[in-house]
This record gives C-alpha cells, structure tokens and sequence, in this order.
C-alpha cells in the first residue's frame, strides 16, 4: 500500500489523467459530456477542427486548453495536436459520443498506477439502438510521451509507435452512443487511398474490411478478412469480425474454418477477455445454425475466462430457448445487477440510418437485454 500511495502522488506532485478529444460541430453531444466530466477529471483537451456552430464557446467554457483549427489536414494530426496540450502523466482518448462514469475514470488511474504500461486497452460498448451493443477494446490510454503518438490519416491508431508492444485490457469502460453511418462512405474512400500507397498495412486492411461491411459490401469484406488471416492468423479482433461479416453472408462454414483455425493456433497465448470473444463466436455460429446444446456449451466456456454482459445475456437467453428458466433468472439479474446502464431507456432509441453502422456488424449479444427481461414476464 505504501509502494502504491508513492507511485501515485510520485513525491508531492499527484498523479494527472488528461482527457484529450478532438471535435467538429458537437454542440448538442458535447455539453452533457463536459458539464459531467468536468466534475471529476483531472484535465479536459480539445482540439476543434473546424466547428460551425457553438461548440468552440462551449470548449472554452469547460475545456482546461483548446487549440482550435481550421484547415483539417488528418485525423493523426489532429490527434496529435490534442496530445501535445495535455499536461497530465496519462491520457485517456474520449470523443464527443463517448463518455466515462466516474467510477471507470477512477478506477482507471488506480490501475495504471499499478501496471505502469506504455498503453492500455479499454472496454468499448457500442449502443447500436434497441438494446442492442457490440463491444471491443481499444488503445485509449497512453503514457505522455513524444515517443508514442497518432499515425494513418483515417483510423488513427498509435500501435505503431509502440514498436511492438501489445497493450493489455484494463478494467474500465467507455459507452458510446455513434450516429456515424455519413462517415463509413468517406473512410472507405480515404482508406482506399492510403492503402494503394501502403499495401503491406494490415491494419488498415482490417480497417478498411470494416468500413466496406458498413455500407454493405459483406463477401468483399469478407475476402478482406481472410486474406489478412491467412498472412497472420493471429489477429483476433480480425478474426472475430470475420465470423461476424460471414454470418451476414451466411457463410457459417467459411467462418468455422478460420475460427478454427485461430483458436488452435493461439488459444493458449492469449488473454481471458480474448478467449472469452473467440468462445462466443462459437456461441454466435452455433445459435445461428439452431444448435442451441452446443451453443450453449461455449457460452458457459466463455463464461470461465470472463463474466461481461453480453455473455451473461447469452448464456441466459439460450437457457431460456433450452427450457432452463430458473438458471435463466438467474443468469440475467446478474448480468443486470453487474451492469444496471444496459437498461436505460436511451439505449433502446431505434436511430435511423444506424443500420449500416460499422458497430451493427459484429452486436455480440444474441437478444436485447429488454427483451429477455420481457421474457421474464410470461
């Protein structure tokens, strides 16, 4: 404890967690956003690429430093930018539909404190609207440093500038409310540009598979992702939306191969929180097949390496379609007590035009949570 109390007030200087966002035109998203935030954070920087209406007045009022620009040259650059104005010994990555509880933001500093990484991975729930979310983890931590800072001119990463290092899932979440689908045409264009003048990035591959599946594009997508497996098959987050894109398809046996083929190659390896996503691909193929027994199994499986939401709601849901109704009670308050927010109202708003979001194609949870608790009712 001692060690500990050292690290974090590192002499007589508190440790500081900076926020660093970029925006253009978010008034109506970012003023709920700051208000919140403002009361917790350590420091709040933004970089505003262009806005036209009150956003700019609203940064200033609740922003520690904002840096306004009006000719967007990149995403990476903007980024960067917002990097360079941050003060604190960590940043957190936020954008305008995303926030963090306060509890997270706390817990989040507790644990970079302990683990001293370079970077981490956060949860990401994705609300895609009626109850339903998709869930990844993300680099949105990183140490301040010169040394680790924002590439590619659209799906800015910093993975790069780690040279190597692979960051760990931290015990914190983000929520994120998108309304993006006008984005998915653009990225898909700036994509095809940057990947004609670098071939050999496979992550901007796996991107760029991502965006084509957004708008539609689901067998060329999925000839993206198996291109990428079959020169590393150890990509899990490619891995995993390749069965997602497969299922739109209705490619199951072309999924089953390469799911297959991943999970013996690097099961072992891997962390919980990955193992428990491969698991419930499983879940996901075997459900869409009506093969409820053996979906079942994997979704108990995924359940041994990690307890998030959407697999309690799956495993639920398929005791529920299995007769099981008791365990079914029980699995999903759970799954509600651990995470109250997955019934607030607001995610279950149907938004128009999400359809073809990015985040739509690979929605983890089998059924929503307010239509298994419906369930519960008959």
């Amino acid at each position: 404890m001692v060690m500990i109390l050292k690290k974090f007030y590192n002499g007589d200087r508190r440790m500081k967690l900076s926020i660093c966002m970029i925006v253009k035109n978010e008034e109506q998203k970012l003023f709920n956003l700051l208000t919140y935030l403002r009361g917790f954070v350590d420091e709040i920087c933004i970089v505003d690429t262009g806005s036209e209406d009150l956003t700019r007045s609203i940064c200033y009022e609740f922003a520690d430093k904002v840096k306004c620009i009006d000719e967007f040259k990149n995403f990476s650059h903007a980024r960067n930018l917002s990097l360079s104005l941050a003060t604190g010994d960590w940043i957190l990555i936020l954008d305008a539909d995303e926030f963090i509880f306060r509890s997270d933001y706390l817990r989040l500093k507790e644990r970079i404190i302990q683990l001293e990484p370079l970077a981490a991975r956060t949860l990401r729930y994705n609300y895609v609207g009626d109850g339903r979310w998709s869930i990844s983890n993300i680099i949105r931590v990183i140490k301040k440093s010169p040394s680790i800072y924002f590439s590619r001119d659209v799906h800015e990463s910093v993975r790069a500038s780690l040279n190597g290092y692979n960051p760990k899932v931290i015990g914190a979440e983000i929520h994120h409310l998108p309304n993006n689908i006008g984005k998915n045409k653009t990225y898909t264009s700036l994509l095809s540009t940057y990947l004609s003048e670098h071939a050999d990035d496979i992550h901007a591959k796996e991107h760029f598979a991502g965006e084509l599946a957004a708008v539609g594009k689901f067998d060329e997508a999925l000839q993206i992702y198996c291109d990428i497996l079959r020169q590393k098959n150890d990509l899990i987050r490619a891995c995993i939306n390749l069965v997602f894109v497969a299922l739109k398809c209705n490619r199951e046996d072309t999924a089953l191969k390469y799911l297959n083929d991943v999970t013996r190659s690097v099961f072992m390896d891997i962390d919980d929180f990955d193992k428990a996503e491969l698991l419930n691909c499983y879940t996901m193929l075997h459900t869409n097949k009506f093969d409820y027994k053996e979906a079942y199994k994997y979704a108990c499986e995924a359940m041994h390496y990690s307890n998030l939401s959407h697999l309690q709601l799956n495993k639920a849901y398929l005791q529920y379609l299995l007769g099981d109704h008791s365990n079914f009670k029980d699995t999903l308050f759970s799954m509600i007590r651990s995470n109250p927010f997955l019934l607030n109202p607001n995610i279950y708003i149907n938004r128009t035009g999400m359809n073809n979001s990015i985040y739509n194609i690979d929605v983890r949870n089998i059924i929503s949570p307010k239509s298994l608790v419906e369930l519960c009712k008959v």
